[in-house]
């Protein structure tokens, strides 16, 4: 039988003791709102086209293969993007898991991280970087900083229009703020019935009509898979008939799970800490336990998290080989349109870019 949060998770409140602090969540994102729309807030000019990609609830989206997409897409009209974001434990450059994870998966594209934002971006001017454009990686939230195109993604398996304001629900802020959104990407769209779909694009239009749609699934591409002779590339196939231990510390660990259990893999214990967390010693002696007990072919984990794994002794001496899928946003519908509108951002026109080679690749 498998084994599920393998580490105490605490005990979720009722929705109904939370509601007094969302109901004041909410009116302070109002008023903090009505200020930037009202040109009481100042604005900071980064100097080059800004392209936002973020969300309007806690908890993964596919930002950051949505942000690899993005900026795969001005490299290939021979721009030089930048991508800023917070950047969890940014005080410690070498612990946060979203830097290094952009860092490898788009070589020679500069990286600043930081909590502020402005002063990330004032970095890459101190640190002499070149870059004539700026991705924006969590970034609807930050409206100090300027931006020319606003992609906000939804996740379909928690549609926002049935849920609650944090801490009550996972709304950062209500669905009305899509209507500062330039284009809305649904995720996961695969993962959700035709029909849910279309109720949530119904939505969509209502809340933000002048918004370019688009849907999307997160496909995986790949595994790679680290074991005492060091790393290797396999197909995503080598996941199928293998009993696993899977763990994650991402916001929605029950997506990467089903994935799995998509992709042929038998889960026998499934370990999900908190969204960003580290891997403590006790985390670390729980894998191993796992995969001992459990006679793991393998430990699987995502991108992110093998981000922190690999400074680790297990990484060194793995009781099992350690797999992590290689995550690509697939569009479903609304691809063209949403590149033009990021070209479009950079002040390219998509015509003339068509015409000189195609589209850009995952």
């Amino acid at each position: 039988m498998m084994a599920q949060h393998a580490l105490p998770a605490p005990v979720p409140l009722p929705r109904w003791t939370l509601a007094p602090i969302a109901i004041a969540y909410r009116h302070a994102v109002r008023v903090r709102n009505t200020r930037f729309d009202s040109g009481n807030r100042s604005v900071y000019d980064a100097g080059a086209p800004v392209v936002s990609v973020g969300n309007i609830t806690a908890g993964g989206t596919g930002k950051t293969p949505m942000s690899h997409w993005v900026a795969r897409t001005l490299l290939a009209e021979d721009l030089s993007p930048a991508i800023a974001l917070r950047g969890y434990h940014a005080s410690r450059r070498s612990e946060s898991d979203e830097a290094t994870e952009h860092e490898q998966a788009l070589a020679n594209v500069p990286v600043a991280i930081g909590s502020d934002r402005i002063s990330a971006l004032r970095s890459l001017t101190l640190r002499g970087e070149t870059f004539d454009c700026v991705v924006l990686d969590d970034g609807f939230q930050r409206r100090d900083v300027k931006r020319q195109l606003d992609i906000v993604l939804l996740d379909a398996t928690r549609d926002p229009f049935r849920d609650a304001m944090l801490p009550a629900g996972l709304l950062r802020e209500p669905v009305a703020a899509l209507c500062r959104a330039g284009a809305i990407v649904v995720t996961r769209a695969d993962r959700v019935s035709e029909a849910a779909l279309r109720t949530i694009e119904q939505n969509i239009r209502v809340a933000a009509p002048q918004a370019i749609f688009a849907s999307a699934a997160h496909r995986w591409t790949g595994v790679r898979v680290h074991d005492a002779g060091g790393d290797r590339e396999e197909k995503t196939a080598w996941l199928s008939g293998k009993t696993v231990v899977a763990c994650c510390a991402i916001g929605r660990p029950e997506a990467f799970f089903g994935q799995l259990r998509d992709a042929g893999a038998t889960l026998t214990q499934t370990i999900a800490l908190r969204d960003h967390a580290s891997f403590s010693s006790r985390a670390l002696r729980q894998l191993e336990r796992a995969a001992a007990i459990n006679k793991a072919h393998a430990i699987v984990c995502t991108e992110k998290d093998w981000m922190k794994l690999r400074h680790t002794a297990m990484a060194q001496c793995p009781p099992a080989p350690i797999a992590r899928p290689c995550v690509a946003m697939q569009f479903l519908s609304g691809e063209q349109d949403l590149r033009a509108a990021v070209l479009a951002a950079v002040h390219i026109d998509a015509a003339r870019a068509s015409a000189q080679g195609e589209p850009a690749a995952m």
